[in-house]
């Protein structure tokens, strides 16, 4: 039975957009996408063509959008959530001194926090672990860097704390847990949320970061800037333009003192 190249090219498009709208990390669950594109150069072509074209609306809405949010005085987008810290165990409970917690995560096989800062200009709270997660880093060091902010104002943590199969992407009650009081112990000035696992880690809800990120944000006190994961955009640089809208309000959060 032939394939269609319209059809072949229908569903790579939406499978594309699955991946990006979820963060890029459905990979497991995609049919492989090169190998129906090698089925007709044409196919191949064409693909290329509507990714260029169909998902640029993704760089043009965010870059007019965000614009607009960045002159907008109204809080009437504004989402709001307390902070609680559940137990990880009946008998345990989050200690409120950092070397204590870093003892009980030890002890739990959770991976280390990155160095006390206290009072960090941006804390930033990526989505995903695994092997590229230095390479996150050095990313997200590359978009402080560009609205001047140096290392050691910046705290990085990442919401998947405890070990586990690569294929299992989805987060335990408990790593929110710490997250949450790593942000009541550094108390930092503002908070840039990276990918859908971060954002549920913090509001408790799911919601896709392409509309998330069009709203104002507050976590307890502590404005909070919403853009897609480092490790999402290093797989998608088309999503490189709505990222840099983000920064750029970053920036002017921290530039008028919130």
């Amino acid at each position: 039975m032939s394939v269609e190249p319209l059809d072949t090219l229908w569903r790579i498009t939406h499978q594309i957009e699955a991946l990006i709208l979820y963060d890029g990390w459905a990979l497991d669950n995609v049919v492989d996408i090169r190998s129906k594109m090698e089925k007709s150069q044409d196919t191949l072509e064409q693909s290329a063509n509507v990714v260029e074209d169909g998902y640029s609306f993704l760089s043009t809405i965010s870059h007019e959008s965000s614009t607009e949010l960045l002159d907008n005085k109204q809080e009437d987008n504004i989402v709001s959530e307390q902070s609680t810290v559940a137990h990880l165990k009946p008998d345990t409970v989050l200690s409120s001194d950092w070397q204590e917690l870093q003892r009980q995560l030890k002890q739990m096989d959770y991976q280390p926090l990155h160095a006390f800062t206290l009072n960090p200009s941006v804390m930033v709270i990526v989505s995903y672990d695994g092997d590229h997660y230095h390479d996150a880093q050095e990313y997200i060091y590359k978009w402080m860097d560009a609205i001047h902010l140096k290392e050691e104002s910046v705290y990085i943590t990442r919401v998947m704390k405890a070990r586990r199969d690569e294929t299992y992407i989805e987060i335990l009650p408990q790593e929110g847990d710490v997250v949450k009081q790593e942000i009541a112990l550094i108390q930092p000035q503002s908070i840039l949320v990276c990918g859908r696992l971060a954002y549920e880690s913090l509001f408790n809800h799911v919601a896709s970061i392409s509309k998330s990120r069009m709203k104002k944000h507050r976590y307890v006190d502590v404005p909070v800037v919403v853009t897609y994961d480092p490790q999402t955009v290093l797989q998608f640089p088309i999503l490189r333009k709505d990222v840099w809208a983000d920064i750029q309000r970053l920036q002017k959060l921290l530039e008028r003192g919130f």
